[in-house]
């Protein structure tokens, strides 16, 4: 079985930090009991725009399985979408023409891709990217990150650091919307800290285990007593 196999059919590796519900990661392909597959793209989704709730996603007029997020929340996992050139909208469940944000991209079949719906004051967007999760290996124990810099109100840079008893593993100036690459870390506790150079100042400290794939979330307003900035992560799932 070769590792997008494996990782398609994993179970119990979505844990949402936020609200501690351990989730499934299902397979874009039917279950084994069904010889016949479907081609298809595998898709997470994450609503970090602080102002709207209830929002769901579509792919091409297809719904994204039955993910209802509100802010700060994630389908918990990789759900499977039509492969090709299509268009990815963001929408209120309670009215689906209220379209927030639409974009445009090419999906390809069993890759694995994440949308993250972010801005806020009906300044919205979807930023998709290609997770590249089958390129990462599992044979050197190492745990793997990436971080997504959602903060809306941000007027300047954020020095984004991660680190643990090595030493920084990583170290970057970023803006708003901005979501990185996987990097491998030695499994174990990680710091992160975000910072502007001025008011904000922000650190949090989680365990990675080996073999294991997370997206570190920035999200927030600055200022905000109902949606104050924060630090979490989720799991996209394990390797092989």
């Amino acid at each position: 079985m070769n590792k997008l196999s494996y990782f398609l059919r994993l179970k119990a590796l979505s844990l949402i930090v936020l609200s501690g519900a351990l989730l499934t990661l299902v397979s874009c392909t039917k279950n084994s009991q069904n010889s016949s597959t479907t081609p298809a793209a595998a898709v997470m989704a994450f609503n970090l725009a602080p102002d709207k709730s209830n929002v769901a996603f579509s792919v091409s007029g297809t719904r994204l399985g039955n993910a209802v997020l509100n802010y700060a929340q994630f389908s918990g996992q990789y759900l499977g979408a039509n492969p090709g050139d299509r268009i990815v909208q963001a929408f209120d469940n309670n009215s689906i023409s209220t379209i927030f944000a639409s974009t445009g991209f090419s999906f390809e079949i069993d890759k694995f891709y994440s949308v993250f719906f972010v801005g806020k004051g009906d300044h919205y967007r979807n930023v998709v990217v290609n997770d590249d999760i089958t390129s990462l290996s599992g044979s050197t124990g190492s745990a793997y990150i990436r971080y997504v810099q959602a903060i809306p109100d941000s007027t300047s840079a954020f020095n984004v650091v991660v680190s643990n008893t090595g030493g920084n593993v990583v170290s970057d100036i970023v803006s708003f919307p901005m979501v990185s690459t996987f990097k491998s870390v030695t499994p174990g506790e990680i710091t992160i800290t975000v910072t502007n150079g001025s008011d904000i100042n922000l650190t949090k400290s989680i365990t990675v285990e080996s073999k294991k794939v997370y997206t570190i979330l920035l999200a927030g307003v600055s200022n905000s007593s109902t949606t104050p900035l924060q630090i979490s992560a989720v799991t996209n799932g394990t390797l092989n």
